[in-house]
């Protein structure tokens, strides 16, 4: 069967890609975003999933993206994100 979780990522690890430690049903499992990773992108781990009652076969476990946009910038971070916004 699969299963089904919600991994969080930062504005930064989304734009820029990033490696994580994702917990699964056999342990820790690295993961790695590309660049440019967008809100609710699903990836799948393949046989990571939970084994299936009626076949002999296991699913997959199944990671749907969610970006935190902080809420409280720091001035430095402000700046930051206002010189940035200008080169889009």
């Amino acid at each position: 069967c699969d299963i089904f979780s919600e991994v969080y990522l930062n504005i930064a690890e989304a734009a820029l890609g990033c490696q994580k430690d994702v917990p699964t049903l056999q342990g820790q499992k690295k993961v790695n975003f590309q660049p440019g990773t967008q809100p609710g992108d699903k990836l799948r781990l393949k046989g990571l999933g939970a084994p299936s009652l009626r076949k002999n076969k296991i699913g997959n476990h199944i990671l749907r993206v969610q970006i935190e946009i902080p809420r409280n910038l720091s001035p430095e971070q402000a700046k930051i994100f206002d010189d940035l916004k200008k080169t889009f």
